[in-house]
């Protein structure tokens, strides 16, 4: 949450034009049945074959994900995932620079 909303909004309060970084699109190499009404950010990681694994526990409470993982799935609202369908990776590395 704070590198999606508040990051960008203190970029901007000390006058950078760079706010937002582009997500990727890559391969889900996971499905994610269950369209939520809300858009979801759930916790991936590349793979050798350049496509994006999934963690298996997407609680909240989970803080080894985002050890595990580098970087987040933006799946919008309404949407599922099949195995091999694409959507925007955010790279944690690049929400950090």
């Amino acid at each position: 949450t704070f590198l999606l909303l508040v990051r960008p909004f203190l970029l901007k309060l000390q006058g950078a034009r760079e706010l937002a970084s582009t997500p990727s699109s890559l391969p889900a190499h996971f499905d994610w049945p269950r369209a939520d009404k809300r858009r979801e950010f759930l916790r991936v990681r590349r793979n050798a074959q350049g496509g994006l694994d999934l963690f298996p526990n997407q609680s909240s409470g989970v803080l080894t994900s985002t050890v595990w993982g580098d970087g987040l799935a933006d799946v919008p609202a309404g949407r599922t995932l099949a195995l091999g369908d694409h959507v925007a990776f955010l790279s944690f590395t690049d929400l950090l620079s």
